[in-house]
């Protein structure tokens, strides 16, 4: 179907076709064309709607002569385009070619013959705008208010406004995001002057000066309490969580950040501020690295700060993917792997090399359990580190491969094999690595995997060790290695792991006892599923309990729907058969 709005008469004489050199596969954006420089935002909230009212005034300029300028969308409501004395602009809304019909649809506005020009767009957005979440009051951690945030990467921003949504295209931004009070808006930019208030609401306003992709535009609304967590930093959660938040946080980001720093050669922090805000646990991610404000699952805060690699992991961004970024998705790994690489350069020169070599080995067993679960859902492609991902979301190709599998060493590389063989790299890790806190983590499964108990003292053992334990028990599993369940009740007796606040080891725990089809985990497991969203720990757990009770997965993901994110739930329908 096609929309169509402005004055046909005043639509331009079309011009001679001309090809788009380096076109995104994921995207119908003509920016070799005509390029979009500058975005200014405006959004008003409608929680009773569940929707965003919009106004995107894009600053397009003309690189070559052409008729129009193309945009991604999808699922906007399309209400007027008009130019910069406010006159009607010809647009319409047409459905992509395949493959990219997939993606969403474009959104053609014709162009005057001027070298840049500013289009106004009015729109709203849908219930089937992906990059948004919806979470009424009873949802939150306080229970008094709604909250809403967004999430684009890798290709949802088109849900979110019209734009050229492809890592290709970088422009500065400014947003404008009026709430209902007493609720507070926090976006991705520094803030532009205090908060506005008209009747019953606020308005909020962010500047983004440093050019950025189109995924990197965010918000998050909710009533929201603010701490200072280091010279330069703010920490925003909801005021049950803002305690136990900046206990988390304190002062360690700034370490961080000057590590990354030194790390990184001494490149300047570009960004200004650096602030962190606290997401609902059904936050699909660990954490996003929205430029002056990473969004962090409330599932990393364990209480004891064992999970802040993560945080390091997304202020490294600061420099790796969010000033130097892929050009596409299929080469997402280039965001990621350097990111991986430098983030534990970092923690290494902080907590030593032991712990620097225990999260190298716990990542390779996340990349050996991301190999395992692509392949036993049909997709062995996608543990390529550059996979052929041009007719799929990218979304759907997300794992912890670009992650892991891109951290090597450069003079042993086979290129070809590396980039475009399938499965676990052929590579001891291990060899390279300071062993001496990963052989504790592997002597005690080994202890349990041999005689079935063990005498070890464990009172001393990092998260990570513990995680590594739990890891290398699924691998003997996966290889065939039977652990009975009296054996696991022994190791919940000793250990206690139900109780653990440290979600990658619940995680963990989840799956082996999943893994091993023991019938006590099933009650833990559903506790689990129910209050965390993050799909690198949902998507295994919900295909290790179809393979131990598909009914009772199938039940456990419909009562549970509504809480995940799009993109997660999309996922694992797909996994359970539900289309």
């Amino acid at each position: 179907a096609k929309k169509e709005g402005g004055q046909p008469k005043k639509k331009p004489a079309q011009r001679p076709a001309t090809s788009v050199k380096g076109s995104c596969p994921h995207s119908v954006a003509n920016f070799s064309e005509a390029l979009v420089e500058r975005i200014d935002l405006q959004l008003k909230v409608d929680f009773e709607e569940q929707v965003l009212q919009g106004e995107c005034k894009l600053t397009v300029r003309s690189i070559k002569p052409a008729p129009h300028v193309i945009l991604d969308t999808l699922a906007l409501a399309i209400e007027s385009v008009t130019d910069d004395n406010g006159e009607p602009v010809h647009w319409e809304v047409e459905e992509s070619p395949p493959p990219k019909s997939n993606f969403g649809q474009s959104l053609v506005i014709a162009l005057p013959a001027s070298k840049t020009t500013t289009l106004s767009i009015k729109y709203k957005t849908t219930e089937k705008s992906t990059a948004l979440q919806w979470l009424t009051k009873e949802q939150t951690q306080g229970k008094q208010y709604p909250l809403c945030f967004t999430q684009s990467q890798a290709i949802c921003g088109r849900s979110l406004l019209p734009c050229q949504d492809t890592p290709s295209v970088k422009a500065p931004f400014t947003i404008s995001v009026t709430v209902p009070e007493p609720l507070t808006a926090v976006a991705s930019g520094e803030p532009s002057g205090d908060p506005e208030s008209s009747g019953n609401f606020r308005t909020f306003r962010y500047e983004q000066k440093v050019p950025v992709m189109s995924y990197l535009i965010a918000i998050v609304v909710a009533h929201l309490e603010s701490c200072q967590i280091g010279p330069r930093s703010k920490c925003y959660a909801e005021p049950g969580v803002i305690h136990a938040a900046q206990k988390e946080f304190q002062d360690i980001v700034e370490d961080f950040i000057l590590k990354a720093q030194e790390v990184v050669g001494g490149a300047k922090y570009e960004w200004g501020s650096y602030n962190v805000a606290v997401m609902p646990s059904s936050f699909a991610y660990g954490g996003m690295e929205n430029p002056n404000c990473t969004f962090m699952s409330a599932s990393l805060i364990p209480g004891d700060r064992s999970l802040t690699p993560t945080l390091a992991h997304e202020i490294v961004h600061s420099w790796i993917g969010n000033l130097v970024t892929n050009a596409f998705w299929k080469d997402f790994w280039l965001n990621e792997g350097f990111t991986r690489y430098i983030e534990r350069r970092v923690l290494g020169k902080i907590f030593g090399p032991a712990f620097r070599g225990l999260l190298l080995l716990v990542g390779y067993n996340d990349l050996i359990k991301a190999v395992d679960m692509l392949n036993q859902q049909g997709t062995p492609g996608l543990t390529r580190l550059e996979p052929e991902i041009d007719e799929i979301d990218p979304d759907d190709a997300f794992s912890r491969v670009p992650y892991e599998k891109g951290v090597k060493r450069i003079k042993e590389i086979d290129w070809e094999h590396w980039l475009h063989g399938e499965g676990l790299p052929d590579f001891d890790l291990s060899s390279y690595v300071d062993r001496s806190l990963v052989d504790e983590s592997r002597a005690l499964a080994d202890s349990w995997l041999n005689t079935s108990t063990s005498d070890v003292e464990t009172g001393h053992m990092k998260a990570q060790q513990w995680m590594l334990f739990l890891d290398h028990l699924i691998n003997a599993v996966v290889a065939g290695t039977s652990i009975s369940h009296d054996t696991l009740a022994s190791m919940e007796s000793k250990y206690k792991l139900s109780l653990t606040k440290n979600v990658e080891v619940s995680f963990r725990w989840c799956l082996l006892g999943c893994k091993c089809k023991w019938p006590v985990c099933l009650d833990w497991t559903e506790k689990f599923l129910a209050n965390h969203g993050r799909g690198v720990y949902v998507k295994p757990l919900y295909m290790a309990l179809k393979a131990f009770d598909a009914e009772r997965a199938i039940s456990v993901f419909q009562q549970n729907r509504n809480f995940y994110m799009t993109v997660v739930t999309r996922q694992i329908a797909a996994c359970l058969g539900l289309g």
